[in-house]
């Protein structure tokens, strides 16, 4: 959900994503506060793929999970100790 992503990125921890076509690394977001939680407004990447600038924001519909309609298939925290 949008508070494990923003706390995540607010310690510095990348995040592992994957939409319909490939795998990247989320090192970004912009979000504001509101009572319910963080608004995610943008999210930016760091994106092997060659056809694609490097860092880039994600697409909106790249940001839904796949069985909400959307193009994200895998998210995922990662904790190395």
């Amino acid at each position: 959900n949008n508070a494990i992503i923003a706390n995540e990125l607010t310690q510095n921890r990348p995040l592992l994503y994957a939409n319909t076509h490939h795998a990247m690394v989320v090192c970004d977001v912009d979000f504001y506060m509101t009572p319910m939680g963080p608004n995610v407004q943008s999210v930016g990447v760091l994106d092997p793929w060659p056809m694609s600038p490097a860092f880039h924001p994600l697409a909106p519909s790249e940001t839904v999970a796949a069985h909400l309609g959307g193009q994200m298939t895998f998210l995922a925290a990662v904790n190395v100790s």
